[in-house]
């Protein structure tokens, strides 16, 4: 019975590593999502990148959609890990 809340315990806290591991990444990709819609702000503002010319806005939202697809497949699949880490440390019995 003691081993056995012990490696609860060890489980726990490599639980509580992953968790604050994926909610590090979680923020990590929340910073980068906003990096990138003010980079492209303040290039669209100070007339660094225009949308006048079709070929050229085409590349930036084609770039843009990319973009936003891959970090927010990083997202959901970031949330769902902590989600299920938290349905973990839930059912030790501790």
């Amino acid at each position: 019975m003691y081993k056995q809340k012990n490696q609860d315990i060890i489980k726990k806290n490599l639980l509580d590593l992953d968790h604050t591991t994926y909610l590090q990444y979680t923020n990590t990709t929340t910073v980068i999502m906003f990096t990138y819609l003010v980079g492209l702000l303040v290039a669209w503002l100070t007339n660094q990148i225009s949308f006048s010319e079709p070929k050229h806005a085409l590349k930036i939202v084609a770039l843009t959609i990319v973009f936003f697809f891959i970090t927010h497949g990083l997202l959901v699949h970031f949330y769902r890990k902590i989600k299920n880490i938290k349905e973990e440390i839930k059912n030790l019995d501790l």
